[in-house]
């Protein structure tokens, strides 16, 4: 009998907390801001840039110093999508022929992202994925114009 209560309670218990957590979730998850630092950058909408031809850099952190954290974990180029590794997470480092992805800081946490010369006559689209706890919060939207 003694058993039966207190499986009983555990359950109830359960229930409640995990009811509560699903209502609430998105209540409390407030994506963070970021900070975008360029010279090379040329903004167009909310979170879309243009970049020249040559390429070029810029940084990105938490608008809120100490903030939470913060990963970049997805690239697009062109429509060909790349999820990094944990191991390429972990690290803080990727590379390719078309961009370059560093950490330079973890508190706050600050990424210095390098997009290459585009020597194509196309123009390129790219699109980086910044993860907030496993939560995909923002998507960074860029074009760089054509190598012609």
């Amino acid at each position: 009998m003694e058993t039966k209560k207190i499986l009983g309670i555990v359950l109830c218990i359960s229930i409640i907390v995990l009811v509560g957590c699903v209502k609430s979730e998105d209540a409390k998850f407030i994506p963070i801001e970021l900070e975008i630092e360029s010279t090379d950058l040329i903004r167009i909408g909310n979170d879309e840039f243009t970049i020249p031809a040559e390429g070029g850099s810029f940084t990105i952190c938490s608008a809120e110093k100490g903030g939470p954290f913060m990963e970049v974990n997805w690239l697009e180029f062109d429509g060909v999508e790349y999820y990094l590794t944990d191991e390429e997470v972990d690290a803080g480092y990727y590379e390719n022929d078309w961009v370059k992805v560093v950490l330079l800081g973890t508190s706050p946490v600050k990424y210095e992202i390098v997009l290459k010369t585009n020597t194509s006559r196309e123009r390129c689209r790219v699109r980086i994925g910044i993860n907030c706890f496993h939560y995909s919060y923002r998507i960074l939207s860029i074009v760089q114009q054509s190598g012609e």
